[in-house]
Formats: structure tokens, C-alpha cells, sequence
């Protein structure tokens, strides 16, 4: 058996500049792996988007059709309208198919993705088959920890849903017997309320990305990395930071989305070409995923610095022997 590799990533708490410099050089410097690790799911969803959307592209351009030649009165043909929508099917076996791809299926390759990423920046490059290796020992808790995070999330919706419903009757009360005050009242209040959730939505995107890199890295259980990741990054002293780092992930989120939908607008609007056009997506969508993931990974082992010290260097150097077994 070979040695064990040495440690070679000296770790200590970062900036967010810094964070997002690290993830640029770690995925410029890795990208034909990390590529080939999503590249291998992203491939197989662009050919169920390929085959799944075909049925959708018949019903809208027999739509156009009728958009085209108006009805003899100049107006539109509601009839001819509901005949091609109802002779064109939208989904078919392939839109199902990926759609259990994206929900059921998607663990698997951010885990492996997550392995890769970990390994690489810890100072002990890895493979293809080792990262998928290790997705595949964590996916039945990733799945279970989807599910975990489905179902908090639906009981703070409703009651978020309840309380705002509760709210509205309030400050409508309060407008009523104060006037023009109460109205001020009503939007200040209306606004602060806003922001909270904002920022609460932001949190909470930010623990289930770190809850999943827990699980992956340190191999913990699906409550566990709920747990962990809730306590980490909802605490008072890491709370600020974790909503500059939310805020980074949104940018990096934007940026992502008008960098798809121009090239799609342009492959699709213009050059009318349905395969180049899931292509580019396709390809859009394998660099934006892995440097998020790689920024994630790196603020996960950020925190860990922060609350852990000394000791997340000797669970380090165990991912490095693992990526490396």
C-alpha cells in the first residue's frame, strides 16, 4: 500500500476576497477533473432536455403559426389557438426522465464534485473514480438530507404564509385608527419585515450548501450536517460573515443566470439551434456549478478553521488519505 500523502494546504481564516481567489485558482487549475466529474451528469440531463423539450418546440411553433395568420377579422383564432396547444403534447417520457434526473439524481454528482474539490485543495489530487466513489457512500444521506431540509422548509413557508396574513390584519387595523401615521407605520414595518426575510432566506441557503459539504467531508450523518450547519451558520459571531458570504453566492448566482439566458436568447432567438443551444447551456451550466461548489467547499473548511482550530487539520489529513485510497 502506498503512503499516505502529506498535507500540503496550510489552512487559516479567509476573507471573502479571498475565498473567491481560491476558488478561481483551484478550478482553473483542476478544471479538466472537476469538469468530467459534473460534465458526466450534466451530459446525460442535456440529452433528456434535448429529447424532453422537443414536444414543447412543435407546440410553440405550431403557436407562432397561428400568432401569424390572424383570424379574417384581424384577431386571433382562439380555436386554432387551443387545437395546436391540444395537438402538441408539452411533456413526454424523456421531460419525465429529467426531471427524476435534476430531483432524485443531482446528490450524486455535487458529492463526488464536493470529493474532488476537497482533495484537490487540501494538496492531494484525486480521480474521477475515487470522487464518485465517495458520492456514492453519501448519497443515501444526501437524499435523506434533501428530504430533511423539504420538509423544514414547507413548516416555515406556512408559517411565515400565517404570520404575514396575521401581520397584514394588523397594520391594517393600526392604518385605519391612525391615519396617515399608521400608513408610515405599515411601510416601515412592511420593509424591515422584507429585508429579515431576505436575510433569513439567504442564511438558509447558505446552511443547506455547508450541511451538504459536512456530510460529504466530514461523513456525517444527514441530521448531523442539518444540525451542524444550522448552528454554524445562524450563530451570532459567524453571522455577518455568513451574510456577505450569502450575498457572494447571489452574485455569483446572477452572474450565472444573464450569462445563460443572453446565450440561449441568442442560440435560440436567432440562430434557431436547439442543440447548440442546450450545448452552450450545458457547458454554462458545468463552470458555474463547479465554481460554486468550490467556493462553498472553501468557506466550509473557512468555518471549520474558525470554530475548530488544530483539529480540522488532523480530520484533513484522513480526506486526503481517503481521496487518495
Amino acid at each position: 500500500m502506498e503512503a499516505s500523502p502529506t498535507f500540503q494546504r496550510t489552512l487559516r481564516p479567509l476573507g471573502v476576497g479571498e475565498t473567491l481567489d481560491r476558488a478561481v485558482t483551484l478550478c482553473v487549475r483542476n478544471f479538466r477533473l472537476l469538469a468530467l466529474t459534473w460534465g458526466a451528469f450534466a451530459a446525460v440531463v442535456a440529452v433528456l432536455e434535448y429529447f424532453g423539450t422537443q414536444d414543447q418546440s412543435r407546440m410553440y411553433g405550431a403557436l407562432a403559426d397561428v400568432l401569424k395568420h390572424p383570424a379574417q377579422g384581424g384577431g386571433l383564432d382562439w380555436s386554432a389557438l387551443v387545437l395546436a396547444s391540444q395537438n402538441n403534447s408539452t411533456f413526454n417520457g424523456w421531460t419525465f426522465a429529467y426531471f427524476v434526473a435534476i430531483l432524485l439524481f443531482t446528490p450524486l454528482p455535487s458529492a463526488a464534485l464536493i470529493a474532488a474539490i476537497s482533495a484537490n485543495y487540501l494538496g492531494a489530487p484525486t480521480s474521477f473514480g475515487i470522487a464518485y466513489r465517495i458520492g456514492l457512500m453519501r448519497f443515501p444521506q444526501l437524499i435523506l438530507y434533501n428530504i430533511l431540509w423539504l420538509f423544514c422548509a414547507g413548516i416555515v413557508y406556512f408559517a411565515f404564509i400565517f404570520t404575514v396574513i396575521i401581520a397584514v390584519f394588523a397594520l391594517v387595523a393600526i392604518a385605519q385608527g391612525l391615519h396617515g401615521f399608521g400608513v408610515l407605520f405599515g411601510a416601515v414595518f412592511g420593509t424591515v419585515v422584507g429585508l429579515v426575510a431576505v436575510a433569513f432566506a439567504l442564511l438558509a441557503t447558505l446552511a443547506y450548501e455547508i450541511g451538504i459539504c459536512t456530510c460529504v467531508i466530514d461523513r456525517r450523518s444527514f441530521a448531523e450536517s442539518f444540525t451542524w450547519a444550522l448552528t454554524h451558520v445562524f450563530t451570532r459571531a459567524g453571522l455577518g460573515r455568513s451574510l456577505l458570504v450569502g450575498l457572494a453566492l447571489v452574485a455569483i448566482s446572477i452572474g450565472y443566470l444573464v450569462v445563460s439566458a443572453t446565450g440561449q436568447a441568442i442560440l435560440f432567438g436567432f440562430v434557431h439551434n436547439q442543440a447548440l443551444g442546450l450545448a452552450y447551456t450545458a457547458a454554462v451550466d458545468i463552470a458555474g456549478v463547479i465554481f460554486a461548489t468550490a467556493f462553498m467547499t472553501i468557506f466550509y473548511y473557512d468555518v471549520r478553521v474558525r470554530t475548530e482550530g488544530f483539529d480540522l487539520t488532523l480530520g484533513a489529513r484522513e480526506v486526503v488519505a481517503e481521496a487518495s485510497a
